[in-house]
């Protein structure tokens, strides 16, 4: 007899369980299928937000990082052209290329190709142009302009949406 009596009494505990759920609070018993619609809904309506303003963020990045390389890859091209310039006594111009001459007769060639500028060397007269290193990448337009003691090199580097407009000048013995 206490055997089923012990069964029952199990039985009327769990059941009071039960029924003791629904004196407790709403606030305390958890959602409700509508309102786990709506929290899911508002929590879903912020993602496109969130993902756009990441989306916005790098693309700056990218951006901003794209610029640094062609300012950059114009820096180098300043120093070899500085170096070039060093030792260049005289120089010529003609519709893709642009020539140096060298104190010691070599040439030095920077040709347009490809949207790439690349320097070539001469060692003398009647050897041809080796050694060709692209100086610059992503050309987009050079125009060069002579100078009263000089020339004036307007360069503009595009790449990935990013735009670099640079200004290289060469000045001294050149064309005295």
């Amino acid at each position: 007899m206490e055997y089923t009596s012990k069964n029952k009494m199990e039985e009327h505990s769990w059941a009071n369980q039960i029924h003791q759920t629904r004196g407790i609070p709403l606030s305390e018993r958890g959602f409700t299928y509508i309102e786990m619609m709506l929290s899911f809904a508002l929590v879903m309506s912020f993602f496109p937000l969130i993902f756009g303003f990441f989306y916005q963020i790098t693309s700056s990045v990218k951006m901003q990082l794209a610029e640094y390389q062609l300012w950059e890859q114009f820096d180098q091209f300043q120093i070899q052209l500085m170096y070039d310039a060093a030792n260049g006594v005289k120089m010529v111009e003609s519709d893709n290329h642009f020539i140096m001459i060298m104190k010691d007769g070599r040439e030095v060639r920077y040709t347009v190709k490809n949207k790439q500028l690349i320097r070539s060397l001469k060692q003398s007269e009647k050897s041809p142009f080796k050694g060709n290193t692209i100086l610059l990448y992503h050309i987009k337009k050079i125009h060069y302009e002579q100078l009263p003691k000089g020339w004036k090199m307007h360069v503009t580097l595009s790449d990935q949406g990013a735009i670099f407009k640079g200004i290289a000048y060469i000045w001294g013995r050149i064309d005295e």
